[in-house]
């Protein structure tokens, strides 16, 4: 199977999540304490692809464990620590070191989710649909949404404005090899990934340096969230090595996003959804991944408990569109979900029907899917 297709089918590989939210406490004294806490999503998928050769046809199972251990050294000093099994596969996902000066000045530094878009920052354990938006999320990482750098954030006005502010490693650092050949990496001079975030909380506020998709009525929220990305000679090629003689083709690397989260808790504890989100992404159309427009929305309505202790029903669509600029073609994606949600974040199942666009040549082809996926925290 292609790699970019699995990526569509299994998109928690791009994401962040609010790890730290799933602990138990192991340790308190006088000013240290350590949590550690386990995250697991199983997955089974079947899929038919509408291409004459079927490339993509296949039923398979997927599963991703999450390993996380965070804990505070000294006052105002914290530290995380997690690790992911993606299909047996151990990898780091965080090493952070957190200093908190204030409410309203905080630095982390580490390997970590960048400032990014809710649906980076909510990851998949946190978001409101089960599948990961990884059509419009198209945001640099190196691994689960992850980059190694540094950002300063803080929350003024009593959690009404949210910042984070920060600088990472980013694109373009390594050599590029191509059917035209092989070529110094774009960014030799280690340009940064300079990012930002600006999160209104209107209503409720919704504190800490990750988001979720949904509070499932916890809270009345109301949040407004602006992105902007920017990295100078981060795409294209450097001069060609061989063969030799080829100047450098390469320029820099743009995008923003604004996403608005819309929640309200109705009557018998039944909760309204409403999500949205813009992406803009340019990178001088030397990068084909990143060189166009997305939109997104998501309504989902969690139905009223009968009794107390039982899980409730969640019905939720989400529409996906992405302008591709350097073959003017625009893909689609649309996610019916069915959720029983036992526990919040921490215990549910979801039934997901899907169809998505992708490109074969210049030809336009799609992918059905229907997915069974549960999730466990603790």
């Amino acid at each position: 199977m292609d790699n970019s297709l699995k990526i569509m089918l299994f998109p928690a590989l791009l994401s962040a999540t609010s790890s730290s939210l799933a602990s138990v406490s192991v340790y308190k004294g006088t000013n240290e304490n350590l949590n550690l806490g386990l995250g697991l999503r199983v997955e089974i998928v079947n899929q038919k692809d509408s291409s004459e050769k079927a490339l993509n046809n296949s039923f398979q199972s997927n599963y991703e464990a999450r390993f996380y251990m965070n804990g505070q050294i000294l006052e105002g000093v914290d530290a995380t620590f997690n690790l992911v099994s993606f299909e047996g596969n151990m990898k780091l996902l965080d090493a952070i070191v957190q200093f908190s000066f204030a409410e309203a000045f905080k630095v982390w530094v580490g390997h970590m989710p960048p400032p990014a878009s809710r649906f980076n920052l909510s990851g998949p354990f946190y978001q409101n649909a089960w599948v990961f938006p990884s059509l419009v999320v198209r945001y640099p990482s190196q691994l689960a949404g992850r980059d190694n750098g540094l950002t300063i954030w803080g929350e003024l006005g009593g959690g009404l404005l949210k910042y984070q502010i920060g600088a990472f490693e980013g694109l373009g650092r390594s050599p590029v090899i191509n059917a035209m050949g092989s070529f110094d990496a774009p960014n030799k001079e280690e340009n940064p990934l300079l990012t930002t975030r600006f999160t209104f909380n209107f209503l409720e506020r919704m504190p800490g340096y990750y988001n979720r998709g949904t509070s499932y009525g916890s809270k009345h929220i109301l949040t407004l969230g602006l992105v902007y990305q920017n990295q100078a000679s981060a795409v294209g090629t450097g001069a060609s090595i061989s063969p030799a003689g080829s100047p450098a083709k390469k320029g820099d690397y743009t995008a923003f996003n604004i996403d608005l989260l819309y929640e309200r808790p109705l009557a018998q504890s039944s909760v309204l959804t409403i999500e949205s989100a813009y992406f803009n992404y340019d990178s001088e159309h030397l990068d084909a991944f990143r060189q166009g427009t997305g939109s997104l929305i998501l309504i989902s309505y969690l139905l009223p408990q009968e009794s107390e202790g039982k899980g409730r029903l969640q019905p939720a669509l989400r529409y996906q569109s992405y302008k591709d600029e350097i073959s003017d073609q625009t893909l689609t994606r649309i996610d019916a979900q069915l959720s029983y949600i036992m526990k919040g974040h921490d215990a549910r199942v979801s039934l997901v029907w899907a169809r998505q666009e992708y490109l074969l040549g210049l030809k336009k082809e799609n992918i059905k899917s229907i997915l069974f996926g549960t999730q466990l925290q603790i």
